[in-house]
């Protein structure tokens, strides 16, 4: 089953992030060529993306200001950046020439945890960028666009502090449990004489002389003492 261009985009966005994390070259290397086959996933979803057909001149004048329902393609934008301050998070999209852009012709829908930005009829074409889930949740109140001469900026306002590491929500990678912790740092001997203790002291009569009889012979076989004394 094919990815969408919006998960295609998360695991592009994901991989960049983790190759400025990453120290060997080996790694930096395997990362690199899986961005290259990202890239190519994407390039090859525009291009099975139908493209606007060219209207003439009189039907052009009179879609000077094309409306959603208008609209049926996009192509999704792929190349920005980001950064942070305090609670603002700023999105920059370089597109030549976007402050001349009509501010009617773009649409942006923001709830507190996604975002849609719909660019119409920008020289012919139509772009879009959106997340599904963000990283944390924002202020839809405080949330816009700026458009100037050649970038758009998307400005959230984070409903709470806190370092935003990419603009997607990502599940928090596996922890074991404190039991799990316990477990690595123990003394293997130790958590297998505990355990023999709890069955010796919990069990019926042959249970007892079971498990007596097996430790009884697995200690005769190493030193010849025997039982511990502390055992029972």
């Amino acid at each position: 089953m094919s990815l969408s261009i919006f998960e295609l985009q998360a695991d592009l966005q994901d991989l960049e992030n983790l190759l400025q994390y990453t120290q060997r070259q080996r790694t930096q290397d395997l990362i690199r060529a899986d961005i290259e086959r990202v890239r190519i996933l994407i390039e090859r979803e525009y291009a099975s993306t139908p493209q606007p057909v060219e209207k003439s001149a009189t039907a052009m004048e009179e879609e000077k200001q094309p409306t959603p329902q208008s609209i049926e393609n996009f192509q999704t934008i792929t190349k920005y950046s980001f950064d942070q301050e305090g609670k603002l998070v700023k999105v920059y999209l370089s597109l030549d020439n976007i402050g001349s852009l009509d501010p009617a012709n773009i649409i942006f829908d923001v709830t507190k945890d996604s975002f849609d930005l719909k660019i119409l009829n920008y020289k012919n074409t139509n772009l879009r960028l959106g997340f599904k889930r963000l990283h944390a949740n924002v202020d839809p109140s405080k949330s816009k666009f700026v458009q100037k001469t050649n970038t758009l900026i998307i400005r959230l306002q984070k409903e709470k502090d806190g370092h935003w590491p990419q603009l997607a929500y990502k599940e928090a990678a596996f922890k074991p449990d404190k039991m799990d912790k316990a477990d690595k740092t123990s003394d293997p001997s130790a958590s297998l004489m505990d355990m023999m203790k709890n069955l010796y002291q919990s069990g019926d009569d042959e249970m007892k002389k079971t498990i007596s009889q097996a430790w009884q012979k697995s200690q005769d076989q190493k030193d010849g003492t025997g039982l511990p004394s502390n055992f029972m």
